[in-house]
Protein backbone atom coordinates (compact mmCIF):
# COMPACT_ATOMS: atom_id res chain seq x y z
CA UNK A 1 0.00 0.00 0.00
CA UNK A 2 1.19 3.42 -0.88
CA UNK A 3 1.22 4.53 2.78
CA UNK A 4 3.72 1.98 3.77
CA UNK A 5 5.75 2.29 1.24
CA UNK A 6 5.81 6.04 2.47
CA UNK A 7 6.60 5.51 5.82
CA UNK A 8 7.61 1.93 6.66
CA UNK A 9 6.72 0.36 9.55
CA UNK A 10 9.25 -0.32 12.27
CA UNK A 11 10.87 -3.47 11.28
CA UNK A 12 10.90 -2.80 7.91
CA UNK A 13 13.07 0.72 8.77
CA UNK A 14 15.91 -0.60 11.19
CA UNK A 15 16.53 -3.30 8.14
CA UNK A 16 16.84 -0.34 5.36
CA UNK A 17 19.14 1.36 7.70
CA UNK A 18 20.68 -2.17 9.65
CA UNK A 19 19.59 -0.38 12.98
CA UNK A 20 22.36 2.75 13.28
CA UNK A 21 20.27 6.34 14.61
CA UNK A 22 18.25 8.23 12.10
CA UNK A 23 18.53 11.86 11.70
CA UNK A 24 16.25 14.30 9.99
CA UNK A 25 18.49 17.01 8.42
CA UNK A 26 15.83 19.67 8.12
CA UNK A 27 14.80 18.77 11.70
CA UNK A 28 18.37 18.21 13.22
CA UNK A 29 16.17 15.64 15.25
CA UNK A 30 17.23 11.75 15.48
CA UNK A 31 15.64 8.52 16.26
CA UNK A 32 16.49 5.79 17.62
CA UNK A 33 15.42 2.20 16.53
CA UNK A 34 12.57 1.99 19.37
CA UNK A 35 11.55 5.30 18.50
CA UNK A 36 7.67 5.49 17.26
CA UNK A 37 8.70 7.38 14.31
CA UNK A 38 12.10 5.70 14.02
CA UNK A 39 10.49 4.77 10.11
CA UNK A 40 8.95 7.88 9.28
CA UNK A 41 12.52 9.98 8.35
CA UNK A 42 12.42 10.45 4.64
CA UNK A 43 15.26 9.19 2.48
CA UNK A 44 16.22 12.52 1.71
CA UNK A 45 15.96 14.07 4.78
CA UNK A 46 17.77 10.63 6.55
CA UNK A 47 21.05 11.12 7.88
CA UNK A 48 22.61 8.06 9.39
CA UNK A 49 24.87 8.06 12.84
CA UNK A 50 26.46 5.29 14.71
CA UNK A 51 25.81 6.61 18.13
CA UNK A 52 24.11 9.31 19.93
CA UNK A 53 27.32 11.22 20.85
CA UNK A 54 27.87 11.67 17.29
CA UNK A 55 24.71 13.03 16.71
CA UNK A 56 24.51 14.67 18.97
CA UNK A 57 28.57 16.36 18.09
CA UNK A 58 26.78 17.22 14.76
CA UNK A 59 24.24 19.41 16.24
CA UNK A 60 21.08 16.97 16.45
CA UNK A 61 18.88 16.39 19.58
CA UNK A 62 16.67 13.38 20.16
CA UNK A 63 13.27 12.80 19.23
CA UNK A 64 11.28 13.76 22.80
CA UNK A 65 8.75 10.92 22.00
CA UNK A 66 11.79 8.45 22.26
CA UNK A 67 12.84 6.32 25.64
CA UNK A 68 16.10 4.93 25.96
Amino acid sequence: APWEFRHPGPAEAVKETGGKIVGNKNSLIYHLPNCPDYGKVSDRNRVLFDSEKEAEGQGYRKAKNCSK
